[in-house]
């Protein structure tokens, strides 16, 4: 054997296979559309083998390219985490975005999927309107709960139920006046959410009574007191000698006949314009 012919054999034996690593095929529109509908409905593994990836090669473009699911947005909640957070079902969630009373966008990848900033829930939930739709103590974010139990303590008015306000009023169980005065518009701001919710400042100075009346209605009204109006109305036509007509010149959104009618029903109740007189003047010690 030759020099030449050892040193060939030489070289050959020490040689190693050279591996080439295939260059990594580009992304396609049609994949990558398929990546952002499907992420965070399917696993990595799922939308490699639907668009012929590996699990790795669609998490890395997941990351390289910042691609969040619907739920995962920074500053973003699903409905589920959103109604979970609140302490509500999401179904009921759902339900007040369709009656219009909470604002929920539609995901980027799916309009049938819901998603709300968490900022605006924080401002719809500390708005005193929407306090009919869940119960504070229920709240499971601390920091949520803390602002809602913070406002509702600075509030100077309460919402109640139709049966609440019943009692308020003094007819007991029977709801029966209250919805007819909430379908008439004589109670403002009621609202329907499972029964009617109705503020109590809507009824402070509200007085029911109908035609003869009863002593029911009677006793209400005694235990209610006068009313801001009934004092104006006593002081303008027994101290000021107003007559009926002036006093509803004077008194937006009444007539003359309905203050005779009201004015006809206190004497009634308070034992005459004498009785006015002297419940006007304990009303004011």
């Amino acid at each position: 054997m030759t020099t030449l012919d050892f040193m060939m054999d030489v070289l050959l034996s020490a040689a190693q296979p050279v591996t080439l690593i295939p260059r990594e095929r580009r992304w396609a529109p049609k994949e990558v559309e398929y990546l952002r509908k499907n992420i965070g409905k399917l696993s990595h593994e799922e939308i490699g083998l639907a668009i012929g990836r590996s699990t790795n090669a669609v998490k890395i473009y997941q990351v390289r390219h910042g691609i969040h699911a619907p739920s995962k947005r920074p500053g973003w909640l699903s409905t589920n985490k959103a109604a979970r957070l609140m302490g509500i079902e999401p179904k009921s969630l759902m339900n007040i975005y369709e009656h219009g009373r909470i604002d929920l966008h539609d995901a980027p990848v799916d309009r049938k999927f819901k998603v709300i900033r968490k900022k605006a829930l924080y401002r719809w939930a500390v708005k005193p309107e929407n306090w009919i739709y869940f119960k504070a103590d229920r709240i499971r974010d601390k920091h949520l709960k803390r602002l809602v139990l913070r406002a509702q303590s600075m509030w100077d008015d309460k919402w109640l139920t139709i049966g609440e306000a019943a009692q308020r009023l003094g007819y007991g169980d029977d709801t029966r006046v209250v919805n007819a005065y909430i379908h008439r518009g004589k109670i403002k701001g009621a609202i329907q959410w499972g029964n009617w919710w109705v503020l109590e400042s809507s009824i402070k100075d509200l007085i029911i009574f109908r035609g003869k009346g009863g002593n029911r209605r009677k006793n209400a009204i005694r235990r209610v007191g006068l009313q801001p109006i009934d004092m104006w109305f006593i002081r303008a036509k027994y101290q000021l000698a107003m007559s009926y007509v002036n006093i509803a010149v004077r008194t937006p959104g009444w007539s003359a006949k309905r203050i005779e009618r009201h004015m006809n029903h206190l004497r009634k109740v308070f034992g005459g314009a004498e009785g006015l007189l002297e419940e006007l003047k304990n009303a004011n010690i």
